[in-house]
């Protein structure tokens, strides 16, 4: 079940790249409000947010670019089948995969599926900023 949110206003400047809207996927509802609090900091509006990629069929699609952050908890890899499909469904996202670990078989899956950039953890802040700002470029 998605849902959408209101983008909040910081007094923080904004960062390379930012600005651009978000959509936060992901299982862990932790995982999703620690990445929410991340990309509002750093002047990404979180618009919209699903516990899974199915849930993205409720996404009104847009013209203009967006970040797709996909939370990777592990379990089966079905994950990257539904990936590729939402990303076939939605030609406006730009697809970021954070992934449990620095798995490079996972990795090349999410690259293959549609992905523009992955980051394993754990990672540091400004390695989230300088993906997701590459997954824009």
């Amino acid at each position: 079940m998605g849902a959408k949110l209101s983008a909040s206003q910081s007094t923080l400047p904004p960062a390379p790249g930012g600005r651009t809207p978000a959509v936060l996927c992901g299982e862990s509802d932790d995982h999703r409000l620690l990445l929410r609090g991340l990309l509002r900091l750093y002047r990404h509006p979180v618009i919209y947010e699903a516990r899974t990629l199915d849930d993205l069929e409720q996404l009104t699609p847009a013209s203009d670019p967006r970040i797709l952050i996909l939370d990777v908890d592990g379990g089966d890899d079905r994950w990257t089948l539904e990936l590729a499909g939402a990303l076939a469904q939605h030609s406006e996202l730009r697809a970021v995969v954070i992934l449990p670990t620095g798995d490079p078989e996972a990795e090349r899956r999410a690259l293959a599926a549609g992905a523009r950039a992955v980051l394993p953890r754990p990672f540091a802040i400004q390695d989230l900023v300088r993906t997701l700002g590459r997954a824009v470029e």
